[in-house]
């Protein structure tokens, strides 16, 4: 499991993007309990490394709402 894997490798020696993380908050944000979800969230991104992608958030934030209006997800 991938529980098990991170346990292995060290958190500290995991990494995720910051693409990673917006899709985490956004489920969160669409649970019934997106605080709950968040304080989660924000507990386990203290100890990842997170891969910067400024250059392309605005370009992902807009396609995915596309394909979302389009029924895409």
């Amino acid at each position: 499991s991938v529980t098990k894997k991170i346990k292995k490798a060290k958190l500290s020696n995991c990494f995720i993007s910051e693409i990673t993380v917006a899709e985490l908050k956004y489920g969160a944000a669409k649970s019934n309990r997106p605080n709950h979800h968040n304080e989660i969230i924000e507990n386990f991104i203290q100890d990842v490394g997170i891969i910067p992608i400024f250059d392309v958030i605005d370009e992902y934030a807009q396609e995915k709402v596309r394909l979302e209006k389009e029924g895409n997800r």
